[in-house]
C-alpha cells in the first residue's frame, strides 16, 4: 500500500500548477507563462503613471525597471506622473501578461523614469511591449473622431499611429505639427490577433508636451503662396510651408475638396470649422503624396468669404485626361444598373457610354430615391481615379468612381422605359390575333400584318443576339476577369511576401499564379470573340491577315502572314478552333521566342487544311511538352482544341532553332 500511496501523491504534485508566490515588480509580472498569469497570482507594487487616457481607461505603470498595462477599476483615475500603491493579480488575456488592480492608491507626485532610445531594430522586438520609449518621428498626418486623437507618423521609414488622450487644444496643437520632425516619447504598444499574435505596434503619447520639435521651427507668418497645379513639383517638397486659396466643392469625412484655377485637390484637415460648399478660404500647409495627385495637409484654414456652391464640370472620361479629372467636382449623365450596400454607403452600379463605374452615397441619407435599373441618371461628385495594378499610375488607371455627397446629387431624367421586347412582341401578337378574328373580309391585311411581324421578329431577334453578345462580353470584362486580375494580384503578393515558405508551397503559389494568368489572357480573347464579329463576316483568311497585322509592334518581330483563301468544307466550329490556335501560337512567340521573324501560314490540299506559325527564336527544350512535367497552359490549350477537331497538332523546336507549329485539320468529304 505505502508504495502505491508514494507514487500516486508524487503524480499530484507533478500535475498541479506551479505555485508562485505574491510578486513584488512589473519585470517579474511580464516574465510570468501566460498560462500561470491567467491563474490569477497575487501583485503588489508601486510606480509611476506613464500615460492615464480617463476617456478610454488606458493606464499604463513603471516601476523603475519595467512598465505594465493595467486594468483598474475605479475612480479617480490617476494622472501622467502620479505615484501609485497597485495591489491586484494578474491576467493574461493579451500579448503579455498584465495586472488587473481593483483597489489603487495615489502617493503623491513622482519623476518619469528616463525613456529607452529605441533603435530601428527594437521597434517589433517581444521585449519592448509597453516600453517607455523615446524614437525620433515625422508627423504626416492626424485624425480625429474617436475617444483618442490619432497621429501618423513615420519612424525610421514606416508609418505608426500615435494616441493621445483627447484634450480642447488638440486640435490647434496638431495642425502645428504636420511634417515637423520631433523627438517622441511615448509607451510602445502590440497590435495582436486572437491567437497573441503581434500584427502591429502603435504609441501611446502621454500629452501633445511629449512631442518636442527636433529641428528649426516653421515661420507661419511666411508661407509660400502655390495654385494646386503647383503643389511638389521640382522647386517644392513636403516639408514646404505652402499657401493655397480656392473655393470649397464639395465636403469629405477627412475634410473638403478644393479647386483653384489650377485644378482640384483635396484638403485633410481634423476640423472643418462649419465650411461647406461655397466657402473661399484660405489653407496654409503641406503637400503631400497621394495617389495620381497631391493632396494638401492643411495647418490652418481661413474662410475669407462665402458664395454660392461651384459648378460641376462636365466629364468624358479617358484616363489620358485624368490629371484634370482626379478629386475634380463633376457631372455626367449615366444609365443605372443596380444597387449594393455596405455598412455605410450605398454603391451604385452606372453606365455611361462604354464606361461602368460606381457612384458611392453615404448612409444615411435622407430622401434616398428608388431607382429602377434602365433609369437615366444626372449625377453630380467627386471623380477618383482607380486602377487594379499594384502601382497606382495614370499610364494604369483602368477606371473611375464617382464620390456624391447626399442624395441631392442624383438627378432621374427618366424613367426606364416600360415598352421592351417582350411586351413589343405581346402587342404584335394580340394585333396578329384580332385581325384573325375578322378573317375573310382581310385576308390579305392579315397576311402583310404576319409578314411585318415576322421582319419585326427577326429583326429584335437579331438586336437581342448582338446586345447578348454585347452583355456577355461586358460582364466578363467587368467580372471574371476583374476579379481574376485581383485574385491573381493577392497570388503575387503571397508570392513575394517576407515570410518563409516551404518548397511545395512555393511551387503550388507559382502554379496557381500560371493558371489564373493564362485564365485572363482566355478570357480577353472571349470577350474579344464576343464583340468582334469579323470572322463571320469576312471569314478566317482574312481574320488570320487582321491578326497578324494586328501583332506588329515597334521594335519588335517581323510578322509575315501568307494565306489561302477561306478553307470550305471544314466541319462547323473548326474555323473558330483555328483562329484560337493561331493566336496562341502567334503569343508564345511574342512573348517567349525572342524572334526577329515571325511566320504565319494557312494553306489547302485536296483533303486537309493546315496552319503554321514558325519562328527564328531561341526555342525550348521540347519536354516541356510532357504533361508529367510542370505544365505549359499555352500547350495544354492548343492540344485540347486540336483534339476537339480531330487535327494533328506537331511542334517542332531545339533550344536555339527556333519553333515551328503545325495543325493539320482534315476535310471532311474530301474527293
Amino acid at each position: 500500500m505505502f508504495p502505491s500511496r508514494l507514487i500516486a501523491a508524487c503524480c499530484l504534485i507533478l500535475a498541479a500548477p506551479t505555485a508562485v508566490g505574491q510578486i513584488r515588480s512589473l519585470a517579474e509580472l511580464r516574465a510570468l507563462p501566460l498560462k500561470i498569469a491567467s491563474s490569477r497570482v497575487p501583485v503588489e507594487v508601486e510606480g509611476t503613471t506613464l500615460y492615464s487616457d480617463l476617456t478610454t481607461g488606458a493606464l499604463i505603470v513603471h516601476d523603475g525597471n519595467a512598465a505594465c498595462y493595467i486594468e483598474l477599476w475605479q475612480n479617480p483615475r490617476p494622472q501622467v506622473g502620479d505615484r501609485v500603491r497597485l495591489a491586484g493579480h494578474s491576467n493574461a488575456p493579451g500579448y503579455l501578461p498584465h495586472l488587473v488592480v481593483p483597489q489603487l492608491e495615489i502617493l503623491g507626485r513622482g519623476d518619469l523614469p528616463k525613456p529607452h532610445l529605441l533603435a530601428p531594430g527594437e521597434i517589433h522586438q517581444p521585449q519592448f511591449d509597453t516600453g517607455w520609449v523615446e524614437v525620433p518621428a515625422l508627423v504626416t498626418g492626424v485624425e480625429s473622431g474617436g475617444l483618442a486623437y490619432t497621429l501618423a507618423v513615420e519612424i525610421y521609414g514606416q508609418t505608426f499611429k500615435a494616441d493621445i488622450p483627447l484634450t480642447p487644444d488638440a486640435v490647434d496643437r496638431a495642425a502645428r505639427l504636420m511634417q515637423r520632425q520631433v523627438r517622441m516619447t511615448a509607451v510602445l504598444a502590440t497590435v495582436y490577433n486572437e491567437k497573441r499574435q503581434m500584427t502591429g505596434r502603435h504609441f501611446f503619447v502621454p500629452s501633445f508636451d511629449h512631442l518636442v520639435l527636433d529641428g528649426p521651427d516653421i515661420d507661419p507668418s511666411t508661407p509660400r503662396p502655390l495654385k494646386i497645379a503647383d503643389m511638389l513639383v521640382s522647386d517644392n517638397s513636403p516639408t514646404d510651408l505652402i499657401r493655397i486659396e480656392g473655393t470649397i466643392t464639395q465636403l469629405d469625412p477627412k475634410g473638403f475638396h478644393l479647386r483653384d484655377s489650377s485644378g482640384s485637390t483635396l484638403v485633410i484637415t481634423p476640423s472643418r470649422h462649419e465650411l461647406q460648399a461655397g466657402a473661399r478660404v484660405v489653407i496654409d500647409g503641406f503637400g503631400t503624396i497621394s495617389p495620381f495627385r497631391p493632396v494638401l495637409r492643411a495647418i490652418t484654414v481661413t474662410k475669407t468669404g462665402q458664395s454660392a456652391p461651384p459648378p460641376a464640370l462636365p466629364i468624358d472620361f479617358h484616363p489620358k485626361d485624368g490629371p484634370n479629372q482626379h478629386l475634380e467636382l463633376v457631372h455626367l449623365k449615366a444609365e443605372y444598373l443596380g444597387l449594393r450596400t455596405a455598412k455605410d454607403e450605398a454603391i451604385l452600379q452606372c453606365r455611361s457610354g462604354n464606361d461602368i463605374f460606381e457612384a458611392i452615397l453615404p448612409l444615411p441619407s435622407p430622401q434616398h430615391p428608388k431607382l429602377i435599373p434602365g433609369d437615366q441618371l444626372a449625377l453630380t461628385g467627386i471623380c477618383e481615379l482607380i486602377t487594379n495594378h499594384p502601382l497606382p499610375r495614370l499610364e494604369w488607371v483602368t477606371g473611375f468612381r464617382l464620390q456624391l455627397a447626399d442624395s441631392s446629387a442624383i438627378q432621374i431624367l427618366h424613367r426606364a422605359p416600360w415598352w421592351n421586347t417582350r411586351r413589343l412582341l405581346m402587342a404584335l401578337a394580340a394585333t396578329s390575333g384580332t385581325a384573325m378574328i375578322f378573317g375573310s373580309g382581310v385576308f390579305a391585311l392579315r397576311r402583310r400584318v404576319k409578314k411585318q411581324v415576322g421582319i419585326i421578329t427577326a429583326e429584335l431577334e437579331k438586336r437581342a443576339v448582338a446586345t447578348e453578345r454585347e452583355r456577355m462580353a461586358r460582364d466578363l470584362h467587368d467580372t471574371l476577369e476583374q476579379q481574376l486580375t485581383g485574385v491573381a494580384m493577392q497570388l503575387e503578393s503571397l508570392a513575394h511576401s517576407p515570410h518563409q515558405k516551404s518548397p511545395v508551397v512555393a511551387e503550388r503559389l507559382n502554379l496557381a499564379s500560371r493558371m489564373l494568368r493564362h485564365s485572363r489572357e482566355e478570357a480577353r480573347r472571349s470577350v474579344w470573340d464576343l464583340r468582334n464579329r469579323m470572322l463571320e463576316i469576312h471569314g478566317l483568311g482574312h481574320t488570320l491577315h487582321s491578326l497578324a497585322s494586328a501583332a506588329l509592334v515597334d521594335d519588335g518581330p517581323r510578322i509575315d502572314a501568307f494565306v489561302d483563301t477561306s478553307p470550305t468544307g471544314l466541319s462547323p466550329g473548326t474555323d473558330y478552333q483555328l483562329l484560337r490556335m493561331a493566336q496562341e501560337a502567334l503569343t508564345n512567340a511574342l512573348k517567349h521566342a525572342a524572334a526577329s521573324h515571325i511566320t504565319l501560314t494557312l494553306s489547302l490540299a485536296a483533303d486537309h487544311c493546315l496552319l503554321s506559325v514558325k519562328d527564328d527564336g531561341i526555342g525550348f527544350d521540347p519536354l516541356i511538352v510532357n504533361p508529367h512535367q510542370a505544365p505549359h497552359f499555352g500547350l495544354l490549350g492548343l492540344r485540347e482544341r486540336a483534339e476537339k477537331i480531330g487535327a494533328t497538332l506537331t511542334i517542332s523546336t531545339q533550344p536555339g532553332e527556333g519553333c515551328a507549329v503545325s495543325i493539320k485539320v482534315p476535310i471532311p468529304n474530301a474527293s
